[in-house]
């Protein structure tokens, strides 16, 4: 009897031990279904806000999937490739035909989450710049990229101003727009020594003496229109404008510049001959050289022409004193002088314009 209670006894014992071990392991693992499930993620943050086809996107949040491929991150509704991914970082790059939209992050096994801001994707490729002189100066334009736009000469600092003058020399102008998108262009010394009126497409030299800026040959603007005419072509020949330029009235070439350019004034005439050498030779001095000055002679007030060749007659903004029907001409002959008259408005004779 005693050796079967004492079998009972550590039967008992052993059953006992078992079943303790068995509750253990219960208690540690019967909720344990393997991994655990995946949270929903966030997303606090997109580095940079914007950028171009296959620029690196640093997305930052909470509960990504530390395993890149449970992630999906998409721009726009087109995903994109990721490069890296912790529980709180992806790192990937915008998608060839991505565009301007949401991104969106997807983890396996959750609902996805989107940005609250639109992630702006441009293409540098489409910014351009035009530069066009402006007779000693550079006027630059761009376009194709996101305004507004900085310019700046030759390396220089960027401004907001388009404008820029310059020496007859070799210039490169850089424009950058408001994603940080470059372009550049050069202009030409050449170039920069001409003017286009944009009005008519007509291209003139362009000149510099001393601090002033002139047109070097006689303007031509045709201001005829239908019911008017205002302008000629010396002695009254077709051919004669595209030597001499047109002869004007006082009255037409004191509105008719463009832009930028103006009817010089009995002030602006004085200084420029001061420059060439005074009036005793200044005649001689202009009508040689880049500046020109021609002899394309004028139309009265009755009509009719003078001699070609003759006599050399332009307008300055300055009207007589004495008498405001008159206004101040300078004329230019054979000698080597340059004389100031006043003359009729309503006579036509050539114009030279300066730059403002």
């Amino acid at each position: 009897m005693k050796n079967t209670f004492a079998e009972f006894v550590k039967n008992s014992l052993l059953a006992l031990t078992l079943l303790t071990i068995v509750s253990v392991f219960s208690s540690c693992g019967g909720d344990d279904d393997g991994d655990p499930e995946p949270q929903q993620p966030t997303i606090t943050s997109i580095e940079p806000a914007k950028g171009e086809v296959g620029d690196v996107v640093k997305i930052t949040g909470t509960n990504f999937s530390t395993t890149v491929s449970n992630n999906k991150v998409s721009f726009n509704g087109v995903e994109a490739s990721i490069t890296s991914a912790t529980a709180t970082e992806i790192k990937t790059t915008v998608p060839a035909t991505a565009t301007t939209g949401k991104v969106t992050v997807t983890v396996v096994g959750v609902d996805p989450v989107t940005s609250t801001s639109d992630f702006v994707v441009f293409d540098c490729s489409v910014l351009t710049l035009t530069l066009t002189s402006g007779g000693y100066s550079i006027e630059a334009e761009a376009s194709g990229g996101t305004a507004p736009y900085e310019y700046a000469l030759d390396n220089g600092s960027y401004q907001s101003e388009s404008s820029f003058d310059v020496d007859a020399v070799d210039h490169t102008v850089k424009v950058k727009d408001a994603n940080g998108c470059e372009a550049t262009a050069i202009i030409t010394a050449a170039t920069l020594k001409t003017y286009t009126d944009e009005r008519d497409g007509q291209t003139y030299s362009v000149v510099k003496i001393g601090d002033q800026v002139w047109l070097g040959e006689n303007f031509a603007l045709n201001t005829n229109t239908a019911d008017s005419t205002s302008s000629w072509c010396p002695g009254d020949v077709a051919a004669n404008c595209d030597t001499y330029g047109r002869l004007y009235t006082w009255y037409v070439a004191s509105e008719m510049a463009p832009e930028g350019w103006r009817l010089p004034s009995q002030a602006d005439w004085e200084a420029l001959i001061a420059e060439v050498g005074g009036e005793a030779t200044a005649g001689k001095a202009l009508k040689e050289g880049s500046f020109g000055l021609q002899r394309a002679s004028y139309r009265d007030e009755n009509g009719s022409f003078g001699t070609l060749g003759v006599v050399g007659q332009y307008w300055s903004s300055q009207v007589d004193p004495d008498d405001n029907a008159l206004m101040i001409n300078y004329e230019i002959s054979s000698s080597d002088a340059i004389d100031n008259y006043s003359l009729l408005g309503k006579v036509a004779i050539s114009v030279r314009l300066i730059k403002e």
